[in-house]
């Protein structure tokens, strides 16, 4: 309650406002906050007088009672062991010393009475009286008079519901309404929960299916791989242009300005044999298996791309080709059988059962040679620096990056120079066991490796040539001295004689560096590769024709073969769903998490401060208790609430 002190005798000397702010708490249970929207314990008083705004004294008073009176329209409260604090320095209390009232007021004790009369219904505001025995005798006959009292009371709803016999209707409890906001992010969430089930519903019934399939064998048929003209060219300058490449699909364009980087290259492969694709650089080596191995490319491709197959033609067949890149990209956190077991696990099919995946990984890395570091992580190349810790050595992950390719078992292997960055120990290793899987016993496969400068050693490991010079093949046939033997047969005057005991691909690749044009020539009329067999398997992808020409080996046009012919490509299947995809990426992410402490504290820090930036627009509740809301809620003392005065706090 606040009240106004119009005492003419108070006013004589202060002449200022004076306002008494009164809280009386009776039983703070009962409001909406238990023990913080009411101030003190139960049956407390709690008084402040204010002079021009400023606090002047305040007094306590406990064990204080409640009684009704008036037709239970008015209530008087009676406490004990009154206390008053005057405050040192304020107009009351010794800021006019020839006026200070600090003894009086640190005097007051004992008994306090307050006591209230009706409302009045015309102001809603009541009178009462501050009553105590020495304020008795400076403003008799019942203390000091407060005028223009308002009320108002925090207390739950339930309370208002259930409290007295008042003649009002009790207000049903319905809670606050949800906005349209908060209904519509209810709504998404619920969607997304709901199609979240109904993945992992979905999820669980094709992963079991796919477990219970029925593997169809499909050994006993070896693919080779036979490339007939492929050409690739890039757009230059001036053709990338909308204008130019909308000219271009109406054939008007003049595509003169794009650069070749491979024109007519031609070769062939059986299962059980080992190419190199040898050339300088630039020559490219790894445009041209990187389109033998399917990968996406920029510019304009055309040739005929086909699988022979040896056991039986069966069109349904689609080979499966591993692609071994130039750069090893593996998990360094991760041991090498925890790589390889990733691998297997989601590049075998389904219905593979996990111990069978186990005993193949142990098996490939026997094969490979690398069981002895088996439990061993990867870490990073030596060359990383940044205080990351060293693992295997480049030459083990290598076998490491191969042996993520053939854990698919490849019906054809594709490497991109296996023994670049290796010295000449580790790069013998890598040949031998590409040499051991082209000439399995069991399941030869074909094996093509771009390779930069072999040694002697590495390159009688292989079966067939393919040397490219400038986009162009200048050879594609058998290996070891064939090649020296074909240059002095068809180009002696052109192409200086093999010195005996030189390194056959040392020679190949002076040959290569400044080649004649005439080289070209005949090796447009002297093909070395055997004609493309009846039983092939077409898998042809044909790009748009390029037109022009020229003389020069180095910008040499792409000449289109009007007689290749497009296949159409299968949807993409995998071998594992998408529930078992996301098992086994979500425990390989764990597992670095857990070996990679900043990574993780990383990934802790981001999301504290993501949080403290962009966090709920919710107010945040407040820790003081604004008690002037809470009296202007009432606003009058009506009958019902002076009968609520019996049960719960003021």
């Amino acid at each position: 309650m606040s009240c106004q002190v119009k005492n003419p005798t108070l006013q004589a000397v202060y002449p200022l406002d004076s306002t008494l702010n009164i809280i009386r708490t009776l039983q703070p249970s009962l409001t909406p906050l238990p023990n913080t929207t009411a101030f003190g314990a139960a049956g407390t008083v709690y008084a402040q007088l204010f002079y021009a705004g400023v606090e002047q004294f305040y007094c306590e008073a406990d064990t204080c009672t409640q009684s009704l009176t008036n037709g239970e329209s008015g209530a008087n409260w009676s406490c004990q062991n009154l206390r008053c604090t005057c405050r040192s320095g304020t107009t009351f209390c010794g800021g006019v010393p020839a006026l200070s009232l600090v003894n009086t007021i640190n005097g007051l004790s004992g008994t306090l009475d307050i006591d209230c009369d009706p409302v009045d219904s015309t102001n809603n505001t009541a009178t009462c009286y501050f009553n105590q025995q020495i304020l008795r005798s400076l403003f008799p006959p019942s203390g000091l008079a407060l005028n223009g009292c308002s009320f108002g009371e925090c207390v739950a709803q339930s309370v208002i519901d259930t409290g007295g016999n008042g003649t009002t209707t009790p207000v049903q409890e319905s809670g606050k309404p949800l906005g349209g906001g908060v209904i519509a992010g209810l709504a998404v969430v619920g969607v997304l929960v709901f199609l979240a089930l109904s993945f992992l519903v979905l999820g669980y019934i094709k992963q079991r299916r796919a477990r219970s399939a029925v593997q169809h064998d499909t050994g006993g048929i070896q693919v080779g791989l036979d490339w007939d003209k492929i050409s690739y060219s890039v757009p230059g300058y001036s053709s990338t242009s909308v204008f130019t490449a909308l000219r271009r699909r109406r054939g008007t364009a003049d595509l003169s300005d794009d650069k070749a980087i491979l024109d007519n290259v031609s070769g062939r492969v059986q299962a059980g044999q080992m190419m190199a694709i040898l050339g300088p650089s630039g020559a490219g080596k790894t445009t041209l298996v990187e389109i033998l191995a399917g990968k996406s490319k920029s510019g304009v491709t055309i040739g005929n791309v086909s699988f022979p197959t040896r056991g039986g033609s069966n069109e349904s067949v689609v080979p499966r080709i591993g692609f071994v890149p130039q750069q090893d990209v593996l998990p360094p956190t991760l041991t090498v059988y925890e790589a390889l077991l990733f691998a297997a696990r989601l590049r075998l099919p389904e219905n593979i059962q996990d111990i069978e995946k186990r005993e193949l990984v142990d098996e490939l890395m026997s094969k490979l040679g690398i069981s002895s570091i088996r439990d061993v992580r990867i870490g990073y190349n030596g060359d990383v620096g940044g205080g990351k810790a060293r693992g295997i050595s480049g030459g083990e992950m290598r076998r490491v990056s191969i042996g993520l390719e053939l854990i698919s078992r490849p019906d054809i292997l594709i490497l991109d120079e296996p023994t670049s960055g290796l010295d000449s120990v580790s790069a013998s290793r890598i040949a031998k066991v590409l040499h051991d899987i082209a000439h399995d016993p069991v399941n030869p496969i074909p094996v093509i490796a771009s390779i930069h400068q072999p040694s002697s050693q590495i390159y009688q490991s292989f079966d067939s040539i393919l040397l490219l010079s400038h986009g162009r093949a200048l050879y594609s046939g058998p290996g070891l001295f064939a090649p020296s033997d074909y240059f002095a047969r068809v180009a002696p005057s052109v192409v200086p004689a093999y010195p005996p005991g030189y390194n056959v691909a040392d020679y190949l690749l002076e040959v290569a560096s400044d080649p004649h044009v005439s080289l070209f020539q005949v090796n447009e009329k002297d093909t070395t590769s055997t004609d493309t067999p009846t039983d092939m398997i077409n898998n042809a992808e044909i790009s748009e024709k390029l037109q022009g020409s020229s003389s020069h080996a180095s910008n040499t046009a792409l000449h289109p073969n009007p007689s290749m012919r497009t296949s159409s490509h299968k949807r993409t299947t995998y071998m594992t769903t998408f529930l078992t995809q996301i098992q086994v990426l979500a425990g390989r992410e764990w597992k670095i998490l857990q070996r990679d402490k900043t990574l993780f504290f990383a990934h802790v820090v981001v999301s504290a401060i993501l949080g403290v930036f962009c966090g709920t627009d919710m107010p945040t509740p407040s820790l003081f208790i604004d008690f002037a809301d809470c009296s202007e809620q009432g606003g009058s003392t009506t009958k019902q609430e002076s009968q609520l005065q019996a049960s719960s706090p003021e």
